[in-house]
């Protein structure tokens, strides 16, 4: 993600949740949702492990439910 020996780039990560805006802080208890065509997968967000393409990040409990409730409603259609 970052260039080595690089301390000062600054990366932003954003709710993929939708209708969310939050950004992400310290504090924050966010997970990352992967999404394949036949698995949804939740995890704890790691800020040291970066983030992969695949990867939508989730503020919290609800845009994770949120983004479940998308994934599942794909699936219906």
């Amino acid at each position: 993600m970052s260039p080595a020996g690089n301390s000062h780039l600054v990366i932003t990560v954003r709710c993929a949740g939708p209708g969310c805006t939050n950004l992400h802080r310290e504090s924050n208890h966010w997970f990352l949702i992967t999404v394949e065509p036949d698995k949804f997968v939740c995890r704890p967000y790691v800020p040291s492990l970066g983030l992969t393409q695949t990867d939508e990040p989730a503020c919290g409990q609800a845009c994770a439910q949120r983004l479940l409730e998308r994934f599942l409603a794909r699936r219906t259609l």
